[in-house]
C-alpha cells in the first residue's frame, strides 16, 4: 500500500484570486491530502497595518472551504499549522524562495518536512488591491449613489 501524503499550502489568500487557484490545484496533485491554512487576520494587520484584511479570515476560509481539491482548511500562525499536521510537504509561491521564515524553516527542518517552491501564481493579491486602489481614486468624486445607480 502507498504512503499518503500530505500537503500544506499556506497564505494570506486576501483576496482569493486565479493565481491562488492555480497554485492550490497544483499543490493538491503533489499527494494524497491537501491542507490550507490562510492566516489570522493578524498576520495581515501586521502587513498591512493601515488597512488590514480585505476579507476576513472567516470568509477567506468559506471560499477556500468550496474548492473541491481542498480537504481542510485551518487558519493559525504557520509553525503552529506545521507542527499541528506535520505535513510531508510544505508549498509556498516561488516568490517565497528568498523570504520563507527562520522559524518555518527551521521547523521543517525538524519534522522532516520538505519545502516545495511553485512557480504556477499568475497573479498577486497586492497587484489587485493597487490596481483596484487606483481605479477607486479615478472614481472617488463620484457620489456613491450615483456609481451604483443603474437608471
Amino acid at each position: 500500500m502507498q504512503k499518503e501524503l500530505i500537503v500544506l499550502a499556506d497564505g494570506c489568500f486576501d483576496p482569493l484570486h486565479s493565481g491562488h487557484i492555480e497554485h492550490l490545484k497544483a499543490a493538491s496533485k503533489l499527494g494524497s491530502h491537501l491542507i490550507v491554512n490562510t492566516n489570522p487576520d493578524s498576520i495581515i494587520w501586521k502587513k498591512r497595518p493601515k488597512v488590514g484584511p480585505f476579507l476576513t479570515k472567516n470568509n477567506r476560509k468559506a471560499l477556500l472551504e468550496t474548492l473541491p481539491f481542498i480537504d481542510k482548511v485551518t487558519s493559525m500562525r504557520t509553525v503552529q499549522v506545521l507542527e499541528k499536521f506535520r505535513p510531508d510537504i510544505y508549498i509556498q509561491g516561488m516568490d517565497w524562495k528568498e523570504k520563507l521564515p527562520k522559524k518555518e524553516i527551521e521547523m521543517c527542518e525538524k519534522l522532516n518536512i520538505k519545502i516545495h517552491y511553485s512557480n504556477i501564481r499568475t497573479n498577486s493579491s497586492t497587484k489587485i488591491l493597487d490596481r483596484f486602489l487606483k481605479q477607486y481614486q479615478k472614481i472617488n468624486h463620484i457620489e456613491k449613489k450615483d456609481f451604483y445607480d443603474k437608471g
